[in-house]
C-alpha cells in the first residue's frame, strides 16, 4: 500500500496536467485593462489566456499600446474592450487595420453613462470607470459569456457554469456593501482621481474630486473642497 499511494498521487497530478491546456494551446483573448482581464479570467477559466493590453500600474487614460502588441493581436479569438476610454476609441481603427479578423466587443454598450468630470475621458464625455459598479460588472458579464460561447460553442456549458458562479460573487458582494452602508450618516467623501463615480450612483454616495476636468487642483479647487468637506464633515 505505502508503495500504491505515491503511484496513484503521481496519476492524479498527470490527469491533472493532461486536462489543463497550456498557454500555447489556449485561444488567446485580448482586453484593454486588468479589471477586464479578471472579469474574462472568471468567465473563461481554463479555455483562453486573457492578455490586458494596458499593463498594471499605467494609466488606462495615456497609455499607448505598441506596434508589438497590436500586430499580436491578428492572433486574438476576441478584443473586449470598456469602450469608453479614450485609447480605445483613439486606436481603434489601428486596431482594425492590424488585425481584421478578430471579433471586437465593447462592454459598456447599453449601460447607463454617467457624464465626466475630467478631461482624459471618452470624447464623447461619458465618464470611463464604468467597471467600478458592481451592477455595471453583472452586465458585461454576461456580454463576455454570450461572445466567449459564440466563439467557442464547445464551451457553453463551461462558460455558463463559471457566469453563474462569477454572477453569485458579485451579488454577494452588492448585498455585502449594501449592508455596510446601510446606516452611514455620512455620504460623502473626497477622492484623488474622480474614478468611483458608478460605485458612488449605484449606492447613493456622492465623491468631492481633488482633480477637475483633468487637472490637479489649484490653490481656489483646494479652498472649495476644504470648505465643501467642512461642511458636510468629510472623513474619508
Amino acid at each position: 500500500m505505502k508503495h500504491l499511494i505515491p503511484l496513484f498521487l503521481l496519476c492524479i497530478l498527470g490527469m491533472a496536467a493532461c486536462h489543463r491546456p497550456s498557454a500555447a494551446d489556449r485561444p488567446q483573448v485580448v482586453v484593454s485593462i486588468e479589471p477586464l482581464r479578471h472579469f474574462v479570467e472568471a468567465v473563461a477559466g481554463e479555455r483562453c489566456e486573457v492578455v490586458a493590453l494596458v499593463p498594471s500600474g499605467a494609466s488606462p487614460e495615456t497609455y499607448e499600446p505598441t506596434p508589438r502588441q497590436l500586430v499580436a493581436m491578428n492572433d486574438a479569438l476576441i478584443y473586449f474592450r470598456v469602450g469608453t476610454l479614450g485609447f480605445e476609441r483613439t486606436r481603434l481603427e489601428k486596431i482594425r487595420e492590424n488585425a481584421p479578423g478578430v471579433r471586437m466587443v465593447s462592454l459598456s454598450d447599453g449601460l447607463t453613462l454617467l457624464p465626466h468630470s475630467h478631461g482624459d475621458a471618452a470624447a464623447d464625455g461619458e465618464d470611463p470607470h464604468v467597471w467600478t459598479s458592481p451592477l455595471n460588472v453583472r452586465t458585461m458579464a454576461t456580454k463576455i459569456h454570450a461572445a466567449l460561447c459564440e466563439a467557442d460553442s464547445a464551451g457553453t456549458a463551461y462558460y455558463t457554469q463559471r457566469l453563474q458562479a462569477f454572477v453569485q460573487r458579485v451579488d454577494s458582494l452588492d448585498a455585502a456593501i449594501k449592508t455596510l452602508l446601510q446606516d452611514c450618516p455620512n455620504r460623502t467623501f473626497l477622492i484623488q482621481h474622480p474614478a468611483l463615480g458608478y460605485f458612488a450612483r449605484d449606492y447613493g454616495l456622492h465623491q468631492l474630486s481633488v482633480e477637475h476636468e483633468g487637472k490637479e487642483a489649484g490653490t481656489a479647487r483646494v479652498e472649495q473642497l476644504i470648505r465643501a468637506c467642512r461642511a458636510k464633515g468629510v472623513h474619508t
